[in-house]
């Protein structure tokens, strides 16, 4: 119900009244008896190791609090609360002091919903925010359907229905990054060992026979081709042959990942509405680096430095670093970009990186990397003018000059001894490439954000 306070309440004079029908607890709960009995049943006869009436009991636990209209006044807090910093989002107000079990009092947002004009727009902005909740937070709206969703008058993405919300410990987030990252490498027993982690394998299990199937359900899952990137993957299929895993191996499909799957699903969904070519984890992989980037847990840092330093000499490991400012690329054709399709947040969040604390493993080697790379444009530079002034005056080589003349040559450049090439040279045109294309896309943001009236600079003077 739509309805006017009397008095406001938090600056809120206009509410969403929600009120519960009368024997909606009951019949709830004959409901969920039914449908635990028919699980039981499935997963005796078809002989699953899935844990379903599990699966069934975390979402009775859900559903009975989301029965409860107080825990879901206080999911709304929460919610506002970690992520109402979010400039495009857009979270009602509850009003607690007028809110009991079974009715809920809460802002009313006026808004549209689904599907928008700018469709694509809107689930940028809830991918954004969910893998922000489902990574960062660990606290996330776990049902994120076209009926909670809708766009206010200026644009944002606001949120409804605070009754079924997750929670994700960050043990289990970090390995979840963990996994993403070496799926986007191949690394498949990287994949196998953070699955381990995260509860789809017993932990006294042997992962060696696991990985190459693991594969095998990933490549078919991307259409076949094993040198398909992330960004081809159908999460629906990629479910389906973890499934089928399931047969083969002892596989328990965690609770938690089955409401994740369910909401990325949902998100896939709304965008697939209006972009049949859309793919989700393409989408989310540039907000779940920036994640990686800024994350101040030590097993992700962890991560990081494996995936981005060599593990022998802690020199940088640039073809890593190509793929992983590819993940970054904004798939959005809005917003604050640089050159590259970088992000703004990406390359702040990678400047950061680099001169914070957490970043010190990978300053010494960036710099001497830095360092060579100048020394080859040197090389270069000498070898140039040597060939193009020997070629010119049919002068000797450099050592045979200086034995000529009766006093020593000036210390011209192409007079000189040429300096030995490094011995990695294809490394250090890697790190000049790479390095070029970073600096111009924070060239190009910095420009770009300068011009901005709602932007601020990245302040490279200062950096």
């Amino acid at each position: 119900y739509r309805a006017r306070l009397r008095s406001p309440v938090n600056n809120v004079t206009e509410v969403a009244l929600k009120v519960q029908r009368p024997d909606a607890l009951s019949s709830a709960a004959v409901d969920l008896y039914l449908i635990r009995r028919l699980a039981s049943y499935v997963k005796k006869s078809l002989g699953l190791r899935t844990d379903l009436v599990g699966v069934v009991d975390q979402f009775g636990r859900a559903l009975f609090e989301e029965m409860d209209y107080t825990i879901e006044s206080d999911n709304c807090e929460r919610f506002k609360q970690l992520y109402s910093d979010i400039p495009e989002v857009r979270i009602p107000e509850s009003v607690g002091s007028l809110t009991t079990r079974r009715v809920l009092t809460m802002e009313w947002l006026t808004g549209e919903k689904g599907p928008w004009e700018d469709g694509e727009r809107m689930v940028q902005i809830g991918l954004k925010c969910s893998i922000n909740q489902i990574l960062k937070q660990g606290y996330f709206h776990a049902d994120p359907h076209r009926g909670n969703l809708l766009r206010t008058r200026d644009g944002k993405l606001g949120y409804l229905d605070f009754g079924l919300m997750s929670v994700l410990d960050e043990y289990k987030r970090n390995a979840l990054i963990a996994a993403a990252v070496g799926l986007q490498n191949k690394e498949w027993r990287v994949v196998a060992e953070n699955m381990q982690i995260m509860g789809f394998l017993p932990p006294e299990s042997d992962i060696s026979e696991f990985v190459e199937p693991l594969r095998d359900a990933f490549v078919d899952a991307a259409g076949g081709d094993p040198s398909a990137g992330p960004g081809s993957l159908s999460l629906s299929r990629l479910a389906t042959n973890i499934q089928k895993l399931a047969f083969r191996f002892p596989i328990r499909i965690p609770t938690w990942y089955s409401i994740i799957l369910r909401t990325l699903l949902i998100l896939e969904g709304l965008a697939i509405s209006r972009d049949r070519d859309f793919k989700l984890l393409e989408a989310a992989y540039p907000y779940i680096i920036q994640v990686l980037l800024t994350s101040e847990s030590p097993s992700l840092q962890k991560t990081l430095q494996e995936v981005i330093t060599y593990p022998q000499n802690g020199t940088v490991r640039w073809p890593r670093i190509r793929k992983l400012l590819a993940l970054s690329r904004n798939p959005s054709k809005k917003g604050l970009r640089g050159a590259g399709g970088w992000s703004r947040e990406t390359v702040q969040g990678a400047l950061e990186l680099v001169f914070s604390d957490q970043g010190r493993f990978l300053r010494k080697p960036l710099t001497d990397e830095i360092i060579e790379v100048v020394d080859l444009a040197q090389l270069e530079v000498q070898e140039a003018l040597y060939n193009a002034t020997t070629q010119a005056l049919l002068l000797p080589p450099p050592n045979t000059l200086s034995s000529l003349l009766p006093i020593p040559p000036p210390p011209l450049p192409f007079l000189g001894p040429i300096p030995p090439v490094p011995r990695d040279y294809t490394r250090l045109y890697e790190a000049r490439e790479t390095l070029g294309g970073v600096i111009d896309d924070i060239l190009a943001l910095d420009t770009a954000s300068t011009s901005s009236s709602s932007s601020s600079s990245l302040g490279l003077p200062d950096r």
